[in-house]
């Protein structure tokens, strides 16, 4: 039966003056990939997928490599589209969300006892 490992990259090198997809690992990164390289893990793997950024493409050449495989980069198997603001800060990013979710507010009764419906969100997009 084939299974499927999802591995997402250890200790990435962020630096705002780089392009996000063009971020790779930082030295402890590639330092635990070396150790779990090692360990010959995941023996059995016949194919390894990365997304197309350099930080998934080195933590898959570690894996690959002991395995004699080589890497398959599948370009629309991207992760976080950051193309359209760059780097935001982490303080940044976890405020994002937050941001664009509508606020909750909640169910509304009526006179008579039943609950009303909450206004539907607005479209998160033009065009919606």
């Amino acid at each position: 039966m084939p299974v499927l490992r999802y591995l997402s990259h250890p200790e990435v090198a962020i630096d705002p003056e780089v392009p996000v997809p063009d971020w790779g690992l930082r030295a402890r990164g590639h330092a635990r990939m070396r150790v779990i390289a090692s360990l010959g893990w995941p023996t059995g793997t016949t194919r390894i997928v990365a997304s197309a950024e350099r930080k998934a493409r080195e933590t898959a050449a570690y894996l690959a490599e002991p395995l004699g495989l080589t890497v398959e980069i599948a370009e629309d198997l991207g992760e976080i589209d950051r193309s359209s603001t760059g780097y935001v800060p982490p303080t940044g990013t976890r405020r994002w969300p937050m941001r664009s979710l509508p606020i909750p507010r909640p169910a509304l009764r009526a006179g008579s006892g039943r609950w009303m419906r909450r206004p539907a969100p607005p479209p998160r997009c033009a065009g919606c």
